[in-house]
């Protein structure tokens, strides 16, 4: 997945006139912000999610298994970039 934005085309597979455009954006994250433990809870048959981290832009991450941290090694400890 590349950096950038684009727009998507959503429709019913049944109903090629019912449709809806979606904008998606792929960008850089930093300096998240990490809040309490993530927590999950079944409201019918959806899992809703709790916001775990913020980032400086105000947005809000319920899922973070894609972010990639990068790190370097300063003296006694580490510095996240």
């Amino acid at each position: 997945m590349t950096i950038g934005i684009t727009k998507l085309r959503v429709q019913d597979d049944l109903n090629a006139n019912n449709f809806a455009f979606i904008n998606f954006e792929v960008s850089e994250v930093h300096h998240l912000e990490w809040l309490e433990q993530r927590v999950e809870a079944l409201q019918g048959n959806e899992v809703m999610l709790s916001t775990i981290a913020v980032d400086l832009q105000g947005r809000k991450f319920t899922n973070c298994t894609d972010l990639t941290i990068v790190y370097q090694i300063s003296g006694d400890g580490f510095v996240a970039k």
